[in-house]
């Protein structure tokens, strides 16, 4: 057993198998553990942002579930409507379209005005982006199919630059993604269970292992919206169960 300690979480670009994430995070807030710090890609952005400001997951994944998308528009809604408090640190991770670099941005007020901005940007997908980009070296967008930021430079889809957001190298990193792989390095992971029928492991950026596998493909799938309702709550007590399975081998 493994004494408990301070932890990062790091929420992968997840698309609709966000819900997968909220199961996740719902699970471990109700451990012991202690989480200092959440870093977020894409749709694990609008996890990391609802989990940085206490809100209820339960209640958001209901609505999302429900309305089979809408998720930065959720929590648009929950974040100017509701009174939240500040949890753990937040980190939203998007690309910078003059060269694909990863930026992160930081915040430390649930009152920050640029949250709002960084959260679209790290969602937007742009138009011309192909799945080999998060593989390959880093390449350019055009401003146009970005955000503006406060710095006057544009920004893009989170999980291009950084499909597994880093996280402060004195925590232990908790890697959660709907998407199955094996973990690197000192992480810890929380994703569905390998498939026995999968091809060698693909490493993305940023200690980001995937198996190349159908359980994987169909998972993509779902992530990309082609879902039903009943998929998606699937998915969110999955999450839920792969994080308590992960807190009983390991604590």
């Amino acid at each position: 057993m493994t004494a408990m300690a301070s932890a990062a979480l790091s929420l992968t670009g997840s698309g609709h198998l966000l819900v997968y994430q909220l199961g996740a995070c719902r699970a471990l807030l109700k451990s012991s553990i202690q989480i200092q710090h959440v870093a977020g890609s894409s749709g694990g952005a609008i996890v990391a942002a609802l989990v940085s400001h206490n809100l209820n997951l339960e209640e958001f994944a209901q609505d999302f579930i429900q309305t089979r998308g809408r998720g930065l528009s959720l929590l648009k809604e929950k974040l100017q409507s509701e009174t939240t408090i500040q949890g753990p640190l937040l980190s939203i991770c998007t690309t910078q379209c003059r060269d694909g670099q990863l930026q992160v941005f930081d915040f430390v007020s649930t009152s920050d005005d640029r949250l709002l901005q960084a959260l679209e940007a790290s969602c937007r997908i742009p138009p011309s982006f192909h799945p080999w980009d998060i593989i390959s070296s880093t390449r350019s967008y055009a401003d146009s199919e970005g955000i503006r930021m406060d710095n006057n430079d544009f920004y893009v889809d989170g999980g291009i630059a950084a499909p597994a957001p880093p996280t402060p190298p004195n925590l232990r990193r908790i890697l959660i993604s709907p998407i199955a792989g094996q973990s690197k390095n000192n992480d810890w992971r929380i994703s569905p269970a390998s498939s026995s029928c999968s091809w060698p492991s693909i490493d993305l950026k940023h200690n980001f292992g995937v198996d190349a596998s159908f359980a994987n493909l169909r998972a993509l799938r779902a992530a990309m919206g082609m879902t039903t309702s009943s998929e998606l709550k699937v998915w969110y007590q999955r999450g839920q169960d792969d994080a308590q399975r992960f807190l009983e081998d390991t604590f």
